[in-house]
């Protein structure tokens, strides 16, 4: 009799066990996951809701369908297809102002952006000012607005700007045009004398982006102002030069034209 006793107390205390497990089970598996379901089942209600009030239909096949067309007319840039090569496109004719300098020093533009040090643009600053200044324009940091010492954590764009500067005062001095000179600022010369600062400057760098609600700009502007003089055709010849294989300097809208003979203020944006 007491033989059985215990077998019967041992059933009874497994018993009791297994349904201790069950419960803890219950408790910390089934529950959560219960409460999971129910979450999940809430939110497809709330999204059927949403959609029923949507213009969009809920048939797979048709949101496929037009999902395939949209592919389609994005096209693809590798393949020069759609709006993602027009895009891309655009961007390399918008940047081509620079592929020389940076093929020449960084080979590609992740690397100039990466790679490129404070020295470097103050060696680049100090080479356009002195070749610049050469060609009998004297650039004054105070004109400028660019200096040799500008501090940004972003040195990539001070050497697009200074290489901005460079191109559009060539391309002014190449079709004739003589940048006029600040006589409020004076630029001394290596042999003692002193010479208005040369009328260009470089303005405060554009970001464009495609919304307000843009978080990073799609393309960056590197605006350049030059107060000039001479006669409307080498105005002309000036602005036909700003877009080529290997160039584009787009006018600003704000860009204006005074009397012939009188400087001419050209606005560029790069």
């Amino acid at each position: 009799m007491s033989r059985w006793l215990k077998v019967h107390q041992a059933l009874l205390a497994g018993a009791l066990l297994l349904l201790a497990v069950q419960a803890l089970l219950y408790v910390l598996v089934l529950q959560p996951h219960k409460r999971k379901l129910l979450a999940v089942r809430q939110e497809e209600v709330e999204l059927q809701k949403r959609l029923s009030r949507s213009p969009w239909p809920t048939q797979a096949e048709w949101l496929a369908a037009y999902a395939q067309d949209l592919q389609r007319v994005l096209g693809d840039a590798e393949r020069g297809e759609g709006l993602a090569a027009q895009v891309q496109a655009a961007r390399e004719k918008a940047s081509r102002t620079f592929a020389s300098y940076i093929k020449k020093g960084y080979e590609t533009r992740a690397n100039l952006v990466r790679s490129v040090s404070l020295l470097d643009y103050q060696a680049e600053y100090t080479r356009v000012c002195r070749e610049l200044s050469a060609r009998g324009v004297p650039i004054s940091p105070l004109v400028l607005k660019l200096r040799d010492d500008t501090s940004s954590p972003y040195v990539y764009q001070l050497m697009l700007h200074i290489w901005a500067v460079e191109k559009v005062a060539g391309q002014v001095l190449a079709a004739g045009l003589r940048i006029a000179g600040d006589d409020t600022v004076k630029v001394a010369t290596p042999v003692g004398a002193s010479l208005p600062a040369a009328g260009i400057t470089a303005e405060p760098m554009l970001a464009l982006v495609s919304s307000e609600a843009s978080t990073r700009p799609y393309l960056l502007g590197f605006p350049v102002r030059v107060v000039a003089d001479g006669s409307l055709d080498q105005v002309l010849a000036f602005l036909a030069s700003l877009d080529g294989p290997e160039l584009f300097l787009p006018v600003a809208p704000c860009a204006c034209l005074q009397h012939v003979h009188e400087p001419v203020q050209l606005g560029c944006v790069q």
